[in-house]
């Protein structure tokens, strides 16, 4: 480090604090995450980020690397890891399911698999990391985990190719909730095991927000850090933000009640297929829909006017 860096880190804190003083959110804040994430998800949310602070910013670093965000110089990280580095300050934003799913033109072609075992014997889409190229690993209702060796023809190195080769046909693929949600939604993929968690690596894998200090947080970097919890933060309860296109979110909140029941030695509150929430709008409760279907009672003044 130069000698002059402590000065120029002192004048740059200076001129945050004097933007901070205006109390408008102005400056650039510098974000990364993978390409796939961020085309997915953080991309659509900022036109609404823009509105909230049209003062902002932002300069959305996408890649598949892991910068240092100390010596790049970049002030928030969005990662999909089941842990984080312990000199960074980080916050979960919301746990990450991962499915194995194929197309419906797939499984017409060479039928479903009815069990994970089976996948052994079909050509799966693999990732060249450590761990998604050679197995998957599954967990059931009971807690029992099961390894599955793959086979596969096509390898490739970005979630998006996965994701596109899973929609032409092309094999079973392990994606994650965040890239595929919108696409069960709409039938252009199948859950070919919605009763069980799947990970190539750790069942534990999450959304951090992650940036390098908390002495010194500018306005622009909270900004951007309380905007994507309250965006990002719905997707636990089983809502997606408008800008992703997908309703509601059918297994998340029920997965996360099983595992809350397992962690407590409860067992499954029921056995069976997930079952999808009524999205507000779509379903009248139990009582209007029986009192649509026999007709709403009379009033009074109806009633008095047959007895006349």
């Amino acid at each position: 480090m130069s000698a002059s860096a402590p000065l120029l880190e002192e004048l740059e804190r200076a001129g945050e604090e004097l933007r901070d003083s205006t109390g408008q959110v102005r400056g650039t804040a510098r974000v990364t995450a993978s390409v796939a994430y961020g085309q997915t998800v953080l991309v659509p949310l900022m036109p609404a980020l823009h509105e909230a602070h049209p003062g902002l910013e932002v300069d959305l670093l996408l890649s598949d690397a892991v910068f240092d965000l100390v010596s790049q110089r970049i002030d928030i990280a969005l990662r999909l890891v089941p842990a984080v580095d312990s000199s960074l300050v980080g916050m979960q934003l919301r746990p990450v399911r991962f499915r194995v799913c194929a197309s419906p033109a797939y499984l017409r072609q060479h039928g479903r698999p009815r069990r994970p075992a089976d996948l052994a014997q079909c050509d799966c889409l693999r990732f060249p990391l450590p761990g998604y190229r050679t197995q998957w690993s599954f967990r059931g209702l009971e807690g029992g985990t099961e390894s599955v060796a793959l086979r596969g023809w096509l390898v490739m190195s970005t979630a998006l190719a996965l994701h596109r080769a899973a929609i032409d046909g092309l094999g079973p693929a392990l994606l994650g909730d965040w890239l595929i949600d919108a696409d069960l939604a709409a039938g252009r993929l199948v859950d070919l095991f919605p009763e069980h968690e799947v990970t190539a690596t750790n069942f534990d894998s999450a959304v951090w927000l992650l940036y390098a200090s908390r002495e010194h947080v500018p306005r622009r970097v909270r900004a951007f850090v309380d905007f994507m919890k309250g965006r990002l933060g719905q997707l636990v309860v089983g809502t997606l933000p408008p800008a992703l296109g997908a309703r509601h979110r059918r297994p998340t909140s029920n997965l996360c009640r099983r595992q809350s029941r397992r962690a407590a030695g409860k067992p499954p509150s029921r056995p069976g297929r997930c079952a999808a929430p009524f999205p507000p709008s779509t379903s009248p409760p139990t009582a209007a829909r029986e009192t649509a279907r026999r007709g709403a009672p009379p009033s009074r003044r109806s009633a008095r006017l047959r007895r006349r």
